[in-house]
């Protein structure tokens, strides 16, 4: 920040203080909340909370109380790992991360034209062609069997 600073006069020593600010904010909020839904998610499946106790548990054994777990140690909580991270799934920290397309791009030979299409459209997971009704002609098929239907947005 203080390099883009140099180069444009016009962003103030305040600037460099706000967007401080801000990083240090959004990373409190986010970690906070985090932690937040971790615990609730366990709170309310008591078997997983179970799980997550006897791991740590397991590794205080040959441990007082205040004796603080090492980088090792910690590495070896894999099944509070992995709450962590199906939390982070389940309850994202930042929701939406958005990307536009600077050029035509092909996932498994299919050419992307998403971009051009969810601005008026949304996309709508069905079992089947079959089993649906298709509001509009927009119907695609992944190579793995997900059905897709798009909708016009309201």
């Amino acid at each position: 920040m203080l390099k883009l600073s140099e180069k444009h006069l016009d962003f103030t020593e305040q600037d460099i203080i706000d967007e401080a600010c801000t990083l240090m904010l959004a990373g409190q909020d986010s970690t906070g909340s985090a932690i937040a839904f971790t615990l609730y998610y366990l709170a309310t499946h008591p078997e997983y909370q179970e799980k997550c106790y006897q791991e740590i548990n397991q590794l205080y054994k040959d441990k007082t109380e205040d004796d603080p777990l090492t980088l090792k140690e910690v590495k070896e909580l894999r099944f509070l790992e992995m709450c962590i991270k199906e939390t982070l799934r389940l309850q994202p920290s930042i929701i939406i991360f958005g990307r536009k397309l600077s050029e035509d791009t092909k996932i498994r030979g299919m050419k992307v034209l998403i971009s051009l299409i969810l601005r008026k459209f949304k996309i709508v997971a069905v079992p089947g062609v079959t089993k649906s009704n298709p509001v509009f002609r927009i119907t695609v098929r992944a190579a793995g069997g997900i059905w897709l239907k798009f909708e016009q947005r309201k």
